[in-house]
């Protein structure tokens, strides 16, 4: 019982404690803080408006002189000019943005005419390239033909150049009787045929030709050939007629020039006197 009474008192104590230190700190705090001095509080519907002069120019001003000094009073129409300052810093921005996108109109006669191009003035188109023939004029059988076109042709401005190759020629027309079944009766026909009057003739004995034949002569015109078919067949005798080959040089002479450049008396000319001679297009390398 002792013991309990000494706690429930040291809790006295200590509770007293706490309430005087709150109690002093609560003193220090109020101290620190200095007080204005003014009158009683009033409100403004409760005074009219000389009322309320007197009493701001009696009530003390909070504001250190010195600061009242910097202090600049603010007036109804700062403000809204503050509020149209960015307005009209957004309109002329706008103005600005609007004549830059809009073209410049010309004052000048200068104006008015387009820009000189810069760039360079295209290089003209090239002159279209002739168009070349070309051809073979042959074929000559002696080279002499051949000199002389080569001639003419470098005369007129053609390029020229100048071939040879052997090939079979014709050597004439050849009248003859076919084949016998033996030499025997080979060469007793040829006798028959010189007691006729037929004396140009002989037996063939050439293995590569119609042997056991008879030729009756070999002529450079057909005409003379036919006529001695005529005389043959008149003396009952079934003679026939060939052409015959030899193998010799023969000319060609090709050329190439711009087309049009040869006229027609020039290629007539280059011809004449040459029966067979041909003027052959071929296609230009």
């Amino acid at each position: 019982m002792k013991y309990l009474l000494l706690i429930v008192l040291l809790l006295n104590l200590c509770m007293a404690l706490v309430l005087y230190s709150e109690e002093q700190r609560r003193q220090a705090a109020e101290a620190a803080v200095p007080s204005l001095p003014g009158g009683r509080l009033v409100l403004l519907s409760e005074v009219d408006l000389p009322a309320r002069e007197a009493a701001a120019a009696e009530a003390p001003s909070d504001i250190p002189p010195s600061q009242e000094e910097g202090v600049v009073e603010e007036s109804p129409d700062s403000g809204a000019a503050e509020e149209r300052a960015p307005d009209e810093s957004l309109q002329a921005a706008l103005a600005e943005e609007l004549a830059r996108d809009e073209p410049a109109e010309p004052t000048l006669a200068s104006d008015l005419e387009p820009e000189a191009s810069s760039d360079p003035d295209p290089d003209p188109e090239p002159a279209p390239a002739p168009v070349i023939e070309c051809a073979t004029l042959g074929p000559f059988v002696d080279e002499e033909g051949a000199r002389r076109a080569v001639r003419m042709l470098t005369a007129a401005g053609a390029k020229v150049s100048w071939r040879s190759v052997v090939e079979q020629l014709p050597s004439g027309y050849r009248v003859f009787l076919e084949p016998y079944e033996s030499t025997e009766r080979a060469y007793q026909v040829a006798a028959d045929l010189r007691e006729q009057g037929v004396k140009d003739n002989f037996v063939i004995t050439n293995p590569k030709d119609k042997v056991n034949g008879i030729s009756l002569g070999l002529f450079t015109q057909k005409r003379g050939a036919l006529k001695r078919l005529a005389r043959l067949r008149n003396l009952g005798y079934q003679a026939s007629i060939e052409m015959r080959y030899r193998d010799g040089n023969i000319q060609w002479v090709d050329y190439r020039t711009p087309l049009g450049t040869l006229d027609e008396p020039l290629l007539r000319e280059l011809t004449e006197g040459y029966e067979d001679v041909q003027l052959i297009e071929r296609y230009c390398e």
